[in-house]
C-alpha cells in the first residue's frame, strides 16, 4: 500500500503564481532481491514521487477565472507534475 501525502506548493499561471495542493504517494523503482549468476543481490532503486493531484488554492478569485485556472492544470497536468515533483524531491533531500 502505498502512503498517501500531501504539500503545498506554487505553479506559475501566466504572469500570476497559484498556491496548490498537491497530493501524491512515493515509489521505488527497485526489484529487491534477485540472483545473477548465483550471486545473490539487492537492487534497493529510487525513491520518487507520482503526482495524483494538483487542487488551486481559491481565495477572491471570479468563477471564470477558477474555470480557467482548473482548464490551465488540466492542460498541462502532466508538465506541472513534473515540476512539482522535482521541486517536492528537492525540498525532502533538504
Amino acid at each position: 500500500m502505498r502512503d498517501k501525502c500531501k504539500t503545498i506548493s506554487e505553479i506559475t499561471y501566466g504572469e500570476d503564481t497559484i498556491e496548490v495542493i498537491v497530493h501524491y504517494h512515493m515509489e521505488n523503482d527497485g526489484i529487491g532481491w534477485y540472483e545473477y549468476w548465483g550471486a545473490k543481490c539487492y537492487d534497493a532503486g529510487q525513491d520518487y514521487i507520482e503526482i495524483d493531484d494538483i487542487v488551486p488554492v481559491f481565495r477572491l478569485e471570479s468563477e471564470s477565472e477558477k474555470a480557467n485556472i482548473n482548464k490551465y492544470i488540466d492542460d498541462n497536468f502532466e508538465t506541472l507534475a513534473r515540476e512539482l515533483e522535482a521541486k517536492i524531491m528537492e525540498e525532502r533531500e533538504e
